[in-house]
């Protein structure tokens, strides 16, 4: 019975260090202990498809609610401003939209351009002076 003690303390403890060293790295674990009158045994379970029907893209496509419907087939007036942003241009205001274009205005690289873009999927650039 002695003996019984011993091994079942010392596999408790090795659990107990076991699972300090292996908690950061096995998040997604489950740890059992079992103690019988053959000996103690400790079980480390993962469960690598368990996702709790949280998906990596949930909220991302076609979220109508955070950003509007979506408009594929024009060019929103704020869809060319973020467009003339990524292309360097700096202080960029709309200074013109109608049903064939959208002019966007600003500085790029200390001087002042006009962007004009068509209003059509993509907002295409045609013109840029």
């Amino acid at each position: 019975m002695n003996s019984f003690i011993k091994t079942a303390l010392v596999a408790l403890s090795l659990a107990t260090a076991g699972l300090s060293v292996s908690a950061p790295a096995a998040s997604a674990a489950s740890i059992g202990i079992s103690i019988d009158g053959s000996g103690a045994s400790v079980q480390l379970v993962r469960d690598h498809g368990r996702n709790d029907g949280w998906r990596r893209d949930h909220g991302r496509r076609d979220d109508w609610r955070r950003h509007g419907p979506r408009r594929d087939g024009i060019c929103a007036p704020q869809r060319a401003l973020n467009k003339a942003r990524h292309m360097g241009v700096h202080r960029a205001r709309v200074t013109d939209a109608d049903r064939r274009i959208v002019k966007v205005r600003g500085v790029h690289r200390g001087h002042r351009v006009n962007v004009i873009f068509a209003n059509a999927r993509g907002c295409p650039v045609i013109g840029y002076r």
